[in-house]
């Protein structure tokens, strides 16, 4: 067990190199500094099968265009099935504010906005972590990022992602390139968290808001992997209505269908083919209709300083 703990804005990793070869694992990246505190090690040492690589800035570029054409459709199928939604269109004179209720929307507002700026400050909450044989740890600063709407670009920089509520369709996401030498099953687990918040002091019944997490891989620019987990869905909200959600990153799931329990999205595991490039590409997403103009009032934010990947023997399926 590895419990990382960000310190100020700068990671500069330390560990006992009697135990355990982690200096191919970590790199020192600038302007961030690491804090490991290695609490179960092991002497095994295993071959480095994946490498994290550089692409040149117009792979980079090509890469984001094909993202961002991707996510616009989903986007667009998102909101077309909420504009289709005929029992909940929207009604200009419901929900009309008083003087009182924009004071104390706005101050509401406020303090939500405080609280999502605190969540993209420097945080001291320690990451606990299941290193083994096999594992390496890939940091930020990632190599693209990708933002839509009232979504909060240079994610990249820190894995820190956050997006307002609004009418439209809005993200926030960041991406790394992975390479191997020889054919493996790669397994992503993301270290950091995941929240949620919104409310209104109002009846709407004609607002539609939803959201979550996603994940894409590409091969060589062909997408192998598109996982969306929907975390919320609601039709319409009920006055000082709201709900609060903060989870591991690692253990978000999206909601239950019936009988059947959530579906994870994590462990994300794929095979890696030798010498093809990966990007593997995180992000968090919301729809919504009749928001605007509103007391509804929601965010969504994600912190992800880091992100493991174990390879293994490759999963052969007869």
């Amino acid at each position: 067990m590895w419990h990382v703990m960000p310190v100020r804005n700068r990671w500069a990793p330390r560990w006992s190199p009697e135990s355990f070869l982690m200096s191919s694992f970590i790199p020192v990246v600038a302007e961030q500094e690491l804090v490991i505190v290695v609490t179960e090690v092991t002497t095994a040492r295993r071959v480095r099968l994946i490498s994290r690589v550089t692409s040149p800035d117009v792979i980079q570029q090509s890469s984001l265009n094909d993202l961002q054409r991707s996510l616009a459709e989903f986007g667009e199928a998102e909101l077309a099935e909420m504009r289709t939604d005929g029992q909940y269109r929207f009604d200009g004179g419901a929900g009309t504010q008083t003087a009182g209720d924009v004071a104390t929307v706005e101050a509401h507002r406020n303090a939500m906005f405080d609280s999502l700026v605190d969540q993209f400050s420097t945080e001291l909450t320690p990451i606990s972590l299941t290193v083994s044989p096999g594992t390496q740890i890939v940091p930020a600063p990632y190599d693209n990022s990708w933002q839509t709407g009232t979504g909060f670009p240079f994610s990249k920089l820190d894995g820190k992602m956050g997006i307002i509520g609004s009418s439209g369709f809005s993200g926030s996401g960041f991406s790394f390139f992975l390479s191997s030498s020889q054919s493996v099953s790669a397994t992503i687990i993301p270290g950091g968290t995941y929240k949620h918040s919104f409310t209104s002091f109002q009846p709407l019944p004609q607002l539609r808001t939803k959201g979550g997490v996603g994940v894409i891989v590409y091969e060589n620019r062909n997408k192998i992997k598109d996982i969306t987990a929907t975390l919320w869905n609601r039709i319409g909200i009920l006055p000082f209505a709201s709900e609060n959600v903060e989870l591991a990153m690692a253990d978000v799931a999206g909601m239950s269908a019936g009988p059947f329990p959530p579906a994870r999205i994590f462990p994300l595991e794929f095979t890696m083919s030798p010498g093809a490039n990966y990007e593997i590409w995180l992000y968090l997403w919301h729809a919504g209709t009749n928001v605007d103009g509103t007391s509804f009032l929601g965010t969504v934010s994600g912190s992800v300083p880091l992100v493991t990947v174990v390879a293994g023997p490759p999963v052969i399926v007869h």
